[in-house]
């Protein structure tokens, strides 16, 4: 009798423990109901967001502990349409302090699944959900990292472009590196992911190498440059040293006092008319009259023509062959 007892109770702790371990299984990841969809949001809280064929969210769920301190926070989502409620999330994760680090305070990643068989409300769902959720780390001014349905991360196979066949990442770089005439071991990468506008799929690239900052967009089929723009444009291009300086090739030294061939000297000095130069007092032709040039009073004092002409000493003097 006390043996079919213990066979009891270690049949009722072994369903039990079945019973749990089935259910942990399930919670690791979201039951999926035929016609609707679920998005998982992990950053340390994972939050399950289940919505139905036209993206009306049905249900959030908290998958962990850090996920109910979001939701319980987060008030009305059930009815707003899913990429709204997602963006909500993603805000109230960030204002919950998740998304920096408690060990490092680096900024973490945020990781974003939909469950395998889920619908999309629309044509290309999963990649306006994680284009979604970069503008909004964006606006938060954060440098996390969209991971799991980021394009980024997704292989060609993964995206229903209009051929699958992309180029890869590596490709992509190594023409932007091309172009820009630089090695690989001088860029630093900032940026370097796959996006898409208006149904074209290109490689958005940035890096920096020797102080100058590239930006490329390479298409992601082709491997064409569809946009390059380079900043190298240091301040001293502007600075006050440069040519367009006081000091420089238009200085105004060029129509200055002192040096330039357009100084407010005139071009024939003003010593051609000096008091000291040829036409002074002292200089030739307007000496005529002066008191101590060639043609001086003198002449009439005691020279040849001297006034002493008709005086009793000269050559008409009183005493002269005209002499009374």
């Amino acid at each position: 009798m006390k043996n079919n007892r213990m066979k009891m109770i270690t049949l009722i702790f072994t369903v039990l423990f079945l019973f749990a371990a089935v259910v942990g299984c399930g919670k690791g990841k979201p039951e999926l109901k035929e016609g609707t969809g679920i998005i998982l949001l992990r950053v340390n809280p994972e939050i399950s967001v289940h919505y139905d064929e036209e993206g009306i969210v049905t249900d959030v769920v908290p998958e962990n502990d850090d996920g109910k301190v979001v939701v319980e926070n987060v008030r009305d989502l059930k009815g707003q349409q899913v990429r709204a409620v997602v963006k909500q999330l993603v805000a109230a994760i960030h204002d919950a302090g998740f998304f920096v680090s408690e060990i490092d305070g680096s900024e973490r990643d945020i990781t974003i699944e939909i469950v395998k068989g889920s619908v999309f409300p629309e044509e290309s769902f999963d990649k306006l959900v994680a284009k979604d959720v970069r503008s909004t780390l964006k606006e938060m001014n954060l440098g996390s990292n969209v991971l799991g349905i980021d394009l980024s991360d997704y292989d060609d196979s993964d995206y229903d472009g209009p051929t699958g066949d992309f180029i890869t990442l590596e490709q992509a770089k190594a023409i932007a590196l091309a172009h820009a005439k630089v090695e690989a071991a001088d860029a630093k990468f900032d940026k370097a992911e796959l996006e898409e506008d208006d149904d074209i799929v290109y490689y958005d690239i940035e890096f920096e190498a020797n102080g100058v900052e590239h930006e490329y967009e390479i298409d992601a089929i082709s491997g064409q440059v569809l946009k390059y723009e380079r900043d190298d444009m240091d301040e001293s291009d502007y600075d006050d040293d440069t040519d367009y300086d006081d000091d420089s090739n238009f200085d105004d030294s060029d129509h200055d006092d002192d040096d330039s061939d357009y100084t407010t000297k005139p071009t024939v000095d003003d010593s051609d008319f000096d008091d000291d130069t040829n036409y002074d007092d002292d200089s030739g032709s307007n000496d005529d009259n002066d008191d101590d040039s060639s043609f001086d009073d003198t002449d009439d004092d005691d020279s040849g023509f001297d006034d002493d002409d008709d005086d009793d000493d000269s050559n008409y003097d009183d005493d002269s062959d005209y002499n009374g």
